[in-house]
């Protein structure tokens, strides 16, 4: 969500360049921070998960080139506001989730005619079986 929001004010984000922040963050509206590897948390709540190890020296060009480079960091900002509020604005995710809902409803009545016809098969199988053994 911090990433999210600081795109949505147009700051510049460097931010690593896995998992949920791939899905909003491109090189055109931030800088996405490579990273070395997965490490294996050890305790805590998370223990057992596979995080991502941010790249130190990565993060260090990238710091350090935003700091040399602030217009290009503003493009950027301004971009990712763009992105933000054209891409993820509540109208936007509303229409999404309409959109998945409908292809849900669609997957679920597609279900309930192919189980309502097989029952119809089943049925008429089992009355075309008991006449055949009435006439027998």
């Amino acid at each position: 969500r911090p990433h999210v929001e600081a795109m949505a004010m147009g700051l510049p984000i460097i931010a690593t360049n896995w998992s949920g922040t791939t899905e909003f963050m491109t090189e055109e509206n931030s800088y996405p921070l490579p990273i070395d590897g997965l490490v294996t948390i050890e305790d805590g709540p998370f223990r057992g998960h596979r995080w991502a190890n941010p790249s130190i020296s990565a993060l260090r060009r990238l710091m350090r080139h935003v700091y040399e480079h602030p217009e290009e960091g503003r493009r950027k900002g301004e971009v990712a506001r763009q992105d933000m509020v054209s891409k993820y604005c509540m109208e936007c995710l509303n229409a999404v989730v309409a959109r998945r809902l409908a292809e849900i409803e669609r997957k679920i009545d597609s279900r309930k005619q192919q189980q309502a016809a097989a029952a119809a098969e089943e049925e008429t199988d089992d009355v075309s079986a008991a006449s055949s053994n009435d006439g027998a």
